[in-house]
């Protein structure tokens, strides 16, 4: 299995390899052409697959802090990115960014924010001009919309769901919060940032769902179908491997056990 990364060029040619169309040398972004077809078949095909919740793309006990400084903002320029560091001239506190509307939400981070000054993403160098500072007690929690997934951690008590790219609590029938909660969310990757054995299974996928739709039932069908169960398996290994999974070290078998240590070379529970 490689290590390495499958580039875009490489999967779209993959795809028009399996419907019998000779390689390009670019890909063809948005354009009408059969490269330009087949990224954006992947692209599609990419995202219903992430939705699985792979482990590349998940982050575990991911700590959402609620956003207490709220800063009207108005002018400016860019798309901030969500979580990227946003810092107040002048002042020079910083925040972590949420989201834009009338009024710009921060998690704080250092400083003191004092509003009226101008509000610069550390990442993407968006701008905006700030004006009145309001201090939160209580307010959303706004979720990343690159998230395909989100669950309440296995430390979170709360029960939580998605509404939208808000954060609903169902224990408490409430889309207000005033503290932090614990979540488990997958992002969606960019293709070129996947492993490759994922990458591989998303292009095999790719390349049947086109060869059906140009080809239908055929020999080359039945191989290509073998091919993409064939690269699901391996996107599974990888997986597995990836996450390290060890049954004597889940949340549920650590609280069963307390402080134990579970040592792999002998198999005995050390008290």
């Amino acid at each position: 299995m490689s290590s390495g990364t499958m580039t875009l060029l490489q999967a779209v040619n993959k795809i028009l390899k399996a419907i019998g169309e000779p390689r390009v040398a670019a890909t063809d972004t948005g354009g009408t052409s059969l490269a330009g077809k087949a990224e954006e078949e992947l692209n599609d095909v990419n995202q219903e697959v992430q939705n699985r919740g792979w482990h590349a793309g998940t982050t575990d006990d991911y700590e959402m802090k609620l956003a207490t400084q709220s800063i009207a903002a108005s002018g400016g320029s860019g798309d901030f990115l969500y979580d990227e560091t946003v810092t107040e001239t002048t002042s020079g506190a910083t925040g972590q960014f949420k989201t834009l509307g009338p009024s710009m939400l921060l998690v704080p981070l250092t400083g003191t924010f004092t509003g009226g000054e101008t509000l610069t993403g550390a990442v993407s160098g968006a701008t905006r001009t700030g004006a009145a500072l309001t201090v939160l007690t209580e307010g959303k929690h706004y979720l990343n919309p690159a998230w395909v997934k989100v669950a309440s951690s296995e430390s979170e008590p709360l029960r939580l769901a998605r509404r939208a790219d808000l954060l609903y609590d169902e224990t408490n029938q409430t889309g207000t919060f005033s503290a932090s909660v614990l979540l488990d969310v997958t992002r969606e990757l960019y293709f070129a940032d996947l492993p490759y054995a994922l990458a591989n299974y998303v292009a095999c996928r790719t390349a049947f769902d086109m060869q059906q739709r140009y080809e239908r039932e055929s020999l080359n069908s039945r191989r290509l179908q073998k091919e993409m169960d064939d690269a699901f398996a391996q996107a599974v290994v990888e997986d597995e491997d990836m996450r390290q999974s060890n049954i004597f070290d889940t949340p549920g078998a650590r609280k069963i056990r307390g402080h134990r240590v579970y040592n792999e070379a002998s198999h005995r529970i050390i008290s």
